[in-house]
C-alpha cells in the first residue's frame, strides 16, 4: 500500500486510475452499443409488433465470402397486409438480425420450417409496417457477447475502487504527518 511519503507511489496510482476508467468506459461504451445494436431491437419487436399473416412468396439461401469462409443467411419473400396495405419485403429467418453466419446447417434449417405458398404467422411494427418479422429471435445467446466486457468490466470497477480507497488513504496519511509536522515546528 501507499505510505503518506510515496508521491511517486500516488502518481502511478492515478496512471492506473486512469487507464481502469478508460477500460471501464470502454466497457460501459461496448455494452451500451451492442444492446441498442442487437438486443433492443429484437426486445422491442417482442414487445411491440403486432401479428399477422405472411404468405411466404419466395425462400432463398444468401451466401457472401468472408475471410476465405463461406457466411449464408436465409431470407424469405413474405407478403402480408396491413390496414389495407400489401406490403412485399425480404426477411431474414432470424428475427431482425441480418447478418450472416457461417453455420450453414441452421440457415437451412431455418429454409425447410417454411414451405412457399404456405402462410404463416408474422410480426410487423405498427410504427413502421413495411418493417416485419418472420419469427422473433431474442433468446438468451444474443446477450453472450456482454459476458466478457462485464466480467472484465466488473473486475475493473473492483480495482477502481480499491485504487481510489488507495489513493485517498495515502493523502489523508500525507495530510495528516504534515499537519503533525507543522503542529511540531510551532
Amino acid at each position: 500500500m501507499l505510505t503518506g511519503d510515496d508521491f511517486t507511489g500516488i502518481k502511478s496510482q492515478i496512471v492506473l486510475l486512469i487507464g481502469q476508467l478508460v477500460i471501464l468506459f470502454f466497457c460501459i461504451f461496448y455494452m451500451g452499443n451492442y444492446y441498442n445494436e442487437n438486443i433492443y431491437p429484437e426486445k422491442r419487436a417482442k414487445e411491440i409488433f403486432q401479428q399477422t399473416n405472411c404468405f411466404i412468396l419466395s425462400k432463398k439461401m444468401s451466401t457472401i465470402s468472408y475471410h476465405f469462409t463461406q457466411h449464408y443467411r436465409a431470407d424469405f419473400l413474405i407478403s402480408y397486409n396491413v390496414g389495407g396495405t400489401q406490403y412485399n419485403r425480404w426477411v431474414s429467418g432470424n428475427g431482425l438480425d441480418m447478418e450472416f453466419g457461417p453455420n450453414v446447417a441452421n440457415q437451412e434449417r431455418f429454409l425447410t420450417q417454411y414451405a412457399v405458398g404456405g402462410t404463416y404467422p408474422c410480426w410487423y411494427d405498427p410504427d413502421a409496417p413495411s418493417t416485419a418479422v418472420l419469427n422473433m429471435r431474442l433468446n438468451w445467446l444474443s446477450t453472450f457477447p456482454l459476458i466478457i466486457p462485464s466480467v472484465i468490466g466488473i473486475i475493473v470497477l473492483y480495482y477502481l475502487l480499491e485504487n481510489i480507497f488507495d489513493i485517498a488513504g495515502a493523502m489523508i496519511i500525507r495530510a495528516r504527518e504534515r499537519k503533525e509536522r507543522d503542529e511540531q515546528s510551532h
